[in-house]
Formats: structure tokens, sequence, C-alpha cells
């Protein structure tokens, strides 16, 4: 029975197809000393897809979705932060045009911005894998260190009076609530979620009795290229006993996947 979804075909299928192919090169490698665990060579042929591979955070402090990587993660935060500090500036100026200049009470929220935007550094500061997010991420530091720097040269924290300066703090904290949704928009579309990834964890929580969020992190880990990250997923699947039921439930997927090209 096919199961019906929305989804980018072809995003699914690279994360499923990455699934496959480190289970003869890889896999075995790192399970020879278990003679118990069997693993059949996929009988569909399936290209390696040519893909920039993405780091999984093992611990993800508050994730908003069962198997949330740290980029994500990251990238979610970063908007939340900048987001709030944009609304404390248009907040703080909306103080100020009843008086023609910046109040005091403005300053507070020009303060208050800051700091929310400070805060986002520990996001800025997250190692990723991918050369275009990582250039993305570098260049939102730039921005938002020049947005840092001119605040304090024109004085928003002490005695700059001028509401034209304010407008241009906000402009410029506008400026990287965009550039940090681009870096979404490139993250999401690249790499996304896998509804099959999420349809298989369900499955795998109901037949073996295990969490269907630690089942789709060892999903995900599987699709992952990091050696280490692959070995500690297919160990943890044998533990749930679900190895063998996982392989292959992927392939009857990708031969799903296949079947609806034609």
């Amino acid at each position: 029975m096919r199961m019906e979804y929305s989804f980018d075909m072809a995003k699914i299928e690279k994360i499923l197809a990455r699934i496959i192919p480190p289970l003869t090169d890889l896999i075995m490698d790192g399970l020879k000393g278990n003679p118990e665990l069997k693993v059949e060579e996929p009988s569909l042929p399936i290209p390696t897809p040519s893909i920039t591979p993405i780091s999984f955070e093992r611990e993800v402090p508050s994730p908003s979705y069962p198997g949330q990587t740290k980029e994500d993660y990251c990238l979610e935060c970063l908007e939340r932060h900048y987001l709030k500090a944009l609304g404390l500036l248009e907040e703080a100026e909306r103080f100020s045009l009843s008086k023609g200049e910046i109040t005091p009470e403005a300053r507070q929220r020009i303060e208050l911005a800051l700091k929310e935007a400070v805060t986002a550094e520990e996001d800025l500061g997250t190692m990723v894998r991918d050369k275009e997010l990582a250039r993305m991420l570098d260049e939102i530091k730039v921005k938002y260190r020049d947005w840092r720097k001119w605040l304090w040269s024109e004085r928003l924290l002490s005695t700059q009076k001028d509401i034209g300066k304010l407008r241009e703090a906000i402009d410029g904290m506008r400026r990287l609530v965009e550039l940090t949704r681009k870096a979404m928009e490139y993250y999401h579309s690249k790499y996304g979620k896998c509804n099959y990834c999420e349809a298989l964890a369900k499955e795998l929580s109901e037949k073996f009795g295990v969490e269907e969020s630690e089942a789709l992190e060892a999903i995900y880990g599987m699709a992952s290229e990091n050696k280490e990250r692959i070995r500690e997923s297919a160990e943890k699947l044998k533990r749930m006993g679900a190895f063998e039921y996982t392989m292959k439930r992927v392939k009857e997927m990708l031969m799903e996947l296949e079947g609806g090209k034609k």
C-alpha cells in the first residue's frame, strides 16, 4: 500500500538513499564483532547522492521536533533572538515619536535589543559542515558585528537623541532577520524533514515499543556520512531489535519512490 504524504520526493530520496550505501563499506567494518547482525546487499541499484553531509548534534537542548539537527535548532534560535531585538527597537521608536527624540524609556528598549542580539552570538558559533550554510552564517556574523559596533559608535545607548539613527538601527536589525531567513530557506530546501523517515520511526515505535524520537534519531543517523555516527545508529537499532526491519522498510520505501517516477 502506498503511503500518502505531502513531500519533496527528490529530497526524501536523498535522505533514504544515504542509509543504504554505507551498509557494506562502513557499517560492516564497525560491526564485524557482532555475528548475529546480518546485512543483505540492496537489490535496488541506488546511486549515492553527491550532497554536502550535515552534522548531527546528539543532544539538542529543547528540540522543536524529534530528530531536529543542531543546524536547524541554531537557525531557529537565531531568528527568534533577532525578531525579538527588532520588536524592541520598533517599540523604542514608538516611545520616541511623541517627544521627537530618543527618550530614556526608548533607550531601555535599545539596551534590551542589544542584549537579545548578543545572546544570539552563541548560535552563530555553531559548527556546521555544509559549506554554503557556513558561508551564510559567517556573513550574518560580519553584519551583526558591524551593527553592534555602529550602535556603540553612534552612542545609541548613551547620548544619541536623533530618531533617524534609531531607524538606521532598526533597518540594520531587519537586514539580519532577512539574512537569517535566507539561511533557513537554503537549509530547509536542501535537507528538510523526511516524512517517510518520520512514518518509519512511528512504525518502529509501535512494532518494537521504542520511543519514536529515539527511533527517528537513529534513522537520521544512518543517513549521516559520519562513520562513527552510522555505527552508533546501527548499534542502537540493533539493540531495539529493529535493524533488519528498518533496512527492509527503507528499501521498500525507495522502491516505492522509484515506482512513483514511472
